[in-house]
């Protein structure tokens, strides 16, 4: 992927009106499976990977694609392995092998910045393997936005960079 012109973070942003977005571009989180595949647009696929381990939280039910510095990278609908309503969207914004992965992070988090401001949280933290894992969030009354980049300082092109959507749960107090 190339550095992120100024632009480029529009399509995702654009349809989250005011400082509390209630999902992701035409998806809101009180949305089944169904309807949020008949909000998307119709090149809106099924994942082909399967389910995998009973541990994963989140499986991916459908995927799209959104442009990113002319880019298409997928955006994945998850729902919890026991449901069929949206428990988030993770957007791949940069995979293994991108060289610019970097660049990327720091484009996508100033982006974010000037849409809703400091984030709420900001850490680093490194495993016992030496991989780093820098995260940013932003929480609203309806909905948390994470942006993560995990990487290897050893290795430039191994990097995964993550946004994801997800309802906030209320509080019951």
């Amino acid at each position: 992927m190339k550095p992120l012109p100024l632009a480029l973070f529009a399509l995702t942003l654009t349809a989250q009106s005011g400082p509390d977005p209630n999902g992701w571009q035409s998806i809101t989180w009180q949305m089944s499976l169904a309807e949020a595949r008949a909000a998307l647009d119709p090149s809106a696929s099924c994942p082909v990977d399967p389910p995998g381990s009973p541990a994963i939280e989140l499986i991916d039910r459908l995927c799209t694609r959104v442009q990113l510095a002319g880019d298409s990278v997928p955006a994945y609908i998850q729902t919890a392995r026991s449901s069929n309503h949206i428990a988030a969207i993770t957007i791949r914004a940069a995979d293994i092998g991108d060289p610019h992965q970097e660049a990327t992070y720091l484009e996508l988090k100033r982006l974010l910045l000037e849409k809703y401001a400091a984030p709420k949280d900001e850490h680093t933290t490194r495993s016992a393997n030496g991989m780093v894992e820098s995260t940013a969030l932003w929480t609203f009354p309806h909905t948390s936005i994470t942006l993560t980049r995990y990487y290897d300082p050893r290795e430039s092109t191994l990097s995964l960079i993550t946004i994801r959507y997800r309802p906030v749960t209320p509080s019951p107090l």
